[in-house]
C-alpha cells in the first residue's frame, strides 16, 4: 500500500536527500521540482525524499516573512476533485 501526499504549489518542502529547502513548483514524470528560496534553478527530487519543511528549516534557509506570507496564501488554494477551490473566511468551498 502506498500513500500519496500532495502539496500545493508554493509550499516549502525539505529535500531529505540533499538536506535542502525548496519551494514546490510542480511535478512531472514521477519527480517533484523544487526551487531554492530567493529563486534560481529548479531541481528534481523523488517524492519519497520530500516532506514539509519545519519553521526552523525555513528560517535557517533564509526564507523571509514575505515569502512565508506567499506560502500561507498558496496553502489557501487547494484541489478538490475536478475543480479548483479557494477557501474564503466568510463561506465554504463551492464548485
Amino acid at each position: 500500500m502506498t500513500t500519496s501526499i500532495t502539496y500545493p504549489r508554493g509550499a516549502w518542502l525539505m529535500d531529505t536527500q540533499r538536506i535542502k529547502v525548496g519551494q514546490f513548483m510542480g511535478a512531472e514524470g514521477g519527480l517533484m521540482y523544487l526551487r531554492p528560496p530567493g529563486g534560481g534553478k529548479e531541481w528534481p527530487v523523488k517524492p519519497q525524499h520530500v516532506r514539509g519543511a519545519t519553521l526552523h528549516e525555513r528560517q535557517t534557509a533564509g526564507i523571509t516573512l514575505e515569502q512565508e506570507a506567499e506560502h500561507r496564501e498558496a496553502r489557501r488554494i487547494f484541489s478538490v476533485g475536478p475543480c479548483l477551490v479557494q477557501r474564503k473566511p466568510d463561506r465554504g468551498p463551492s464548485c
